[in-house]
């Protein structure tokens, strides 16, 4: 079984890979979502682990512009860029 990953399972390392997907620097993805840049910086360097609301903003900014971020009934994740949903 395959679902849609919560922001739970939202990471820095997938936060970092989704704005490479995107071509996105870090002061972009906070212009889109009104999150510190430092913030986003520390988040994906595991230096620290942002509020719930963060999380679920950040994850929102990316699925908007087509990244999915999947989990596998056996816990593997994955993050998919949609083609078909606007991303620039």
């Amino acid at each position: 079984m395959i679902k849609v990953a919560h922001y739970d399972n939202f990471c820095g390392r997938f936060c970092a890979a989704s704005r490479a997907l995107l071509n996105w620097s870090q002061d972009r993805l906070s212009s889109e979502t009104g999150v510190a840049r430092k913030t986003i910086s520390d988040f994906e360097m595991a230096l620290r682990q942002p509020h719930a609301r963060t999380k679920k903003d950040l994850l929102s900014a990316f699925e908007q512009h087509g990244i999915r971020f999947i989990v596998s009934s056996e816990g593997r994740s994955l993050i998919l860029l949609d083609k078909n949903q606007k991303a620039v």
